[in-house]
């Protein structure tokens, strides 16, 4: 086998499947790969631990890590060179390097360094809020939660940008897929997968930032004006047993309404509204009315 640990470089969009063990990375891997109709790329360790327990029934360990990120960077550089827009990876060099962190205690330099700059546009992080299927090479059933939570902060620590993938294979697909096909756009439109991800966790529909560049590249139509506006011309003032008439009003049909925001259109305008802006931090709508605001 090459001593190689050099991930070949692409244009195809590489999407890697990250996670403890027995947490679907292989099952999301073979339907996305199915669902877009391109190439996966299995784990190579499987293969390779499963021939030595047939042997001899000997355990991975230590040695085995270099062997296996070897064989991992050779069958992605393979299964790229077939792929059609899409890789999806079972698994990468950051799995074997948690793994062999939290086995022996380290991680080779060489892994460590490759682990660190291998390049994939998104992580999927997969939840351990599936049942562990138990076989000859998984171990762990006990403290997924601790494991879990290292492989997690592996992401953070890294700066790699990543998504939570839980539920079912069903949603996780669809939630998977959706994720995709926003993230090939953005691309498209010159977003980074950091990007894409802070978007994504702000839960603002890409399809939101579609429309706001629009109207950023063609501009907001200009206005004309006609007159100033003055009392009953585009100023209502309010007496008030009017006032009173509507803010019973909102009492009444609050829990039904939406406050909007207030966009003043000068500093004049942001004076007039201050009391406004003061009313919206500061009013509490479910424990009074407008009336007992008023009277504090």
């Amino acid at each position: 086998m090459e001593k190689n640990l050099r991930q070949q470089k692409t244009s195809i969009i590489k999407i890697a499947l990250f996670g403890p063990e027995s947490t679907g990375k292989t099952t999301l891997a073979t339907q996305l790969a199915a669902y877009y109709k391109t190439e996966w790329v299995p784990e190579f360790a499987r293969d390779y631990l499963q021939q030595k327990w047939e042997e001899n029934q000997h355990i991975c360990i230590a040695d085995d890590m270099m062997p296996i990120a070897y064989g991992q960077t050779a069958l992605e550089n393979e299964k790229l060179s077939s792929a059609s827009k899409y890789l999806f990876s079972d698994t990468n060099l950051m799995v074997t390097k948690v793994f062999s962190e939290m086995y022996y205690g380290f991680s080779d330099p060489l892994l460590h360094e490759a682990a660190l700059n291998h390049e994939y546009d998104l992580f999927f992080l997969t939840d351990i809020d599936v049942p562990w299927e138990k076989d000859d090479i998984r171990d762990k059933p006990e403290g997924r939660e601790t494991v879990f939570s290292v492989f997690k902060q592996t992401l953070i620590d890294t700066k790699k940008p990543f998504i939570t993938l839980s539920g079912n294979k069903e949603s996780r697909l669809a939630k998977a897929i959706s994720i995709i096909d926003d993230l090939t756009i953005a691309k498209e439109k010159g977003f980074s997968s950091a990007d894409f991800v802070e978007i994504y966790e702000h839960g603002v529909p890409f399809e939101n930032i579609l429309k706001q560049l629009k109207v950023f590249k063609k501009g907001i139509s200009k206005s004309t004006l006609i007159s100033p506006a003055t009392i009953n011309n585009g100023i209502l003032s309010l007496s008030e047993s009017q006032f009173e008439e509507k803010a019973a009003f909102y009492d009444l049909e609050k829990s039904k309404l939406k406050l909007k925001k207030f966009v003043p259109a000068s500093g004049a305008a942001s004076r007039m509204f201050k009391f406004l802006t003061a009313f919206l931090n500061d009013f509490n709508i479910n424990k009074e009315t407008i009336n007992a605001y008023r009277n504090r």
